[in-house]
C-alpha cells in the first residue's frame, strides 16, 4: 500500500514505487490517500464556479488520485491497481486500511519536522503490523545497489538479515552489516592506549560477526562495517556509515506490537526516522511467528 497526501513528497514516493514495481512484480499495489473532511463543497462555491466542480468532493479526489498514480502505472501491468479516498486523518486511516486490507508493506513518506509532519513516521512505527517503507521528501530515487543492515545479533537483527536475501536476491545488491560497539568506561585503566583497546574491542565484534553469520546460509552475503559509539547513540552512528558507504537503504528489523517493541523503538528505529538525511529506511516486521511479507507482495519463489 502506497500512502499519498497530493503534495511534491508523492513524486518522490511514486517514482520508489515505480522502481520496485519494476523489480518485483507485486501483484497488488493499493494507492490511498486519506481527507480529514469529505462533505460536499458549499452551495455558494458550487454557485460561484459552476459545473466543473459539480460533483461529490471525494469523487474529484479519486479523479485526482487516480490521474496521479497514472503517470506512473500503467493499468495493462501484471500488478493490479486499486485507488481509494478515505476519510479521516492519515495516521489512522494508515493504520487502519493496512491492517484491512493485510498488506504486506506500506510506502510512505518521511517529511522534516519543521514541515509540521515529522512525528507520523514514528507514530507508525509504534503501532503498524505491517513493514514500512519510509522515503525522505528530498529523495532522487535511483536503483539499490547497497543496503546497510543494522546489525546488534539479535532475533530481530536476523530477521532483517532474512528479508534482505529474499528482497534482493537475484538483485545483485551488495549488503552491509553494520555493527556499533562502545569503549568500556574504564578501559584507560587496563594499561593499554585507547588504539590498542580499539583494536581489542573491533577484534571482539568481528568474532561475534563470524559466530552469528554461521547461522545463516552460504547465500547469505553480507559485509561487516564497524564503527565505535563514541557518544553511545546508535541511530547517529548507523546513519554515518550509511553514509560513508554510499548505502541507497537502511533495513532494519522490529519485532511486533509488544512491550519490548515499544522500547526499541523508543531508543534506535524511532531516532532513525528523526533524521533528516535522504536515505530510505524499510523498517521490517514479522506478521505472526513466519517471516513471509514479502512472498505475497513480491511473488518470491
Amino acid at each position: 500500500m502506497v500512502g499519498l497526501d497530493f503534495t511534491a513528497t508523492d513524486k518522490v514516493i511514486l517514482e520508489y514505487a515505480k522502481m520496485l514495481q519494476g523489480a518485483f512484480k507485486p501483484s497488488m499495489i493499493y494507492f490511498v490517500h486519506a481527507e480529514e473532511d469529505l462533505d460536499d463543497i458549499p452551495q455558494e462555491i458550487l454557485e460561484e464556479y459552476g459545473a466543473d466542480i459539480l460533483k461529490p468532493h471525494d469523487e474529484g479526489l479519486l479523479e485526482k488520485l487516480e490521474a496521479t498514480v497514472a503517470e506512473y502505472f500503467s493499468s495493462d501491468s501484471e500488478t493490479e491497481i486499486s485507488c481509494q479516498v478515505v476519510e479521516g486523518g492519515p495516521f489512522k486511516e494508515m493504520l487502519h486500511w493496512s491492517h484491512i486490507k493485510q498488506i504486506d508493506l506500506l510506502i510512505v513518506g518521511k517529511k522534516n519536522q519543521e514541515n509540521g509532519k515529522g512525528v507520523l513516521p514514528q507514530k507508525l512505527a509504534r503501532k503498524i503490523d505491517a513493514s514500512v517503507l519510509f522515503v525522505p521528501e528530498n529523495y532522487v530515487p535511483k536503483k539499490i545497489e547497497r543496503a546497510l543492515l543494522p546489525l546488534d545479533f539479535s532475533k530481530k537483527s536476523k530477521m532483517a538479515l532474512q528479508l534482505a536475501a529474499r528482497l534482493f536476491e537475484g538483485h545483485n545488491v551488495e549488503l552491509m552489516g553494520a555493527h556499533c560497539y562502545t569503549l568500556p568506561l574504564g578501559w584507560s585503566k587496563t594499561g593499554k592506549t585507547r588504539e590498542e583497546f580499539e583494536g581489542i574491542m573491533q577484534a571482539h565484534a568481528t568474532r561475534k560477526f563470524d559466530d552469528y553469520m554461521e547461522g545463516f546460509d552460504d547465500e547469505i552475503k553480507v559485509k561487516p562495517v564497524f564503527e565505535i559509539d563514541e557518544n553511545r547513540e546508535p541511530s547517529e552512528e548507523i546513519i554515518s556509515m550509511a553514509e560513508k558507504t554510499n548505502s541507497d537503504l537502511i533495513l532494519i528489523g522490529s519485532r511486533g506490537k509488544t512491550d519490548i517493541a515499544t522500547v526499541i523503538l523508543g531508543s534506535t528505529t524511532e531516532k532513525l526516522l528523526s533524521h533528516h538525511k535522504p536515505i530510505p529506511i524499510l523498517m521490517a516486521k514479522k506478521k505472526g511467528e513466519t517471516i513471509g511479507f514479502l512472498e505475497a507482495l513480491f511473488k518470491l519463489k
